[in-house]
């Protein structure tokens, strides 16, 4: 059985027993989410993700917040996706910064993102401790 078909079978049994399924929302939606440890401050990171992850939204963010205790950038994807990027300031000069991808409507589409989202992540990997 290919693999797709074997997961489209698991996922309607899951669903059938109300079993939610890994980064499933209360919406019946998908999350997922990429973090890296990197050097540098809150707001000089936010500034260098927006810029290198712009590309990978095909525009700029449609909002930002600079004042926040977490400066966030985020972009509306096709299909209602919302790509969210989120900078919390850690200790020892460093800070965790979250790439997120929500509203996903399918399983399917949870991995690739997660694999597109890290291969994002290494356009900053000079700044990684």
């Amino acid at each position: 059985m290919p693999e797709w078909w074997a997961q489209s079978i698991t996922v309607r049994y899951e669903q059938a027993r109300g079993m939610p399924l890994p980064g499933q929302q209360d919406d019946g939606t998908f999350s997922v989410a990429v973090s890296r440890s990197l050097r540098g401050e809150p707001l000089e990171l936010l500034d260098l993700g927006v810029e290198r992850f712009a590309p990978f939204a095909g525009r700029a963010p449609e909002a930002t917040s600079r004042t926040a205790g977490h400066p966030t950038a985020l972009w509306r994807l096709d299909g209602d996706v919302r790509l969210e990027l989120t900078v919390s300031p850690g200790a020892g000069g460093t800070c965790v910064v979250t790439l997120a991808q929500s509203r996903l409507r399918l399983p399917e589409r949870v991995e690739p993102a997660r694999e597109a989202m890290t291969r994002a992540f290494r356009v900053m990997g000079d700044r990684q401790n």
